[in-house]
């Protein structure tokens, strides 16, 4: 039997996905999946790269990482197949963010509307923003990017309680949209 030579064969898929372009077929995948992996490939990031990144990850208090071999092997492993899979949330891309530690993420939408329009909507993370806890019990009011992205378009693009009412009534009740019984 031949070996393959470099990384551990439980990391190769994760390994392989990385090094998947993102313009490739690997199946349906969110946005925040998506940039990711665009990151990674923009920054061509080295598996010893990565892993000198996440060993400060995983040594660093702020990620509360239980400090154990057992406990950092358990989140290594977790967060690697995390970060490899097709559906990402918040959470993990954040935790990803944690592992390449940049100074400032700044998300950007620009949408062009059926009326030819364009609304712009910006919000940034900096590194304190990356470890900051957001709407959990001991926090219930921080909202995350996303919430506070979504709050932004809202407020440039609905007029009144009664625009928004129409709008969801008008996308529950489209077909397309899954929402209509049949």
């Amino acid at each position: 039997m031949i070996k393959r030579q470099g990384i551990p064969a439980r990391f190769r898929k994760a390994e392989e996905l990385r090094r998947n372009t993102v313009n490739e077929n690997t199946g349906p995948m969110n946005l925040l999946s998506l940039m990711f992996r665009e990151i990674r490939n923009d920054l061509v990031i080295t598996p010893l790269f990565w892993d000198t990144r996440l060993n400060q990850y995983l040594k660093d208090p702020r990620n509360q990482v239980v400090q154990t071999s057992r406990g950092r092997s358990t989140e290594r492993s977790n967060l690697n197949r995390e970060l490899a899979r097709q559906e990402m949330t918040l959470h993990n891309f954040i935790r990803g963010m944690r592992v390449l530690r940049p100074i400032n993420l700044k998300f950007m939408l620009l949408i062009e509307h059926r009326d030819k329009t364009r609304t712009s909507h910006v919000d940034e993370i900096d590194e304190i923003d990356l470890y900051t806890e957001y709407h959990n019990a001991k926090y219930p009011h921080r909202l995350n990017i996303l919430h506070r992205l979504f709050l932004d378009i809202k407020s440039k693009v609905i007029v009144d309680d009664a625009d928004w009412e129409n709008r969801v009534n008008k996308y529950v009740n489209e077909p397309v949209n899954g929402f209509v019984e049949k």
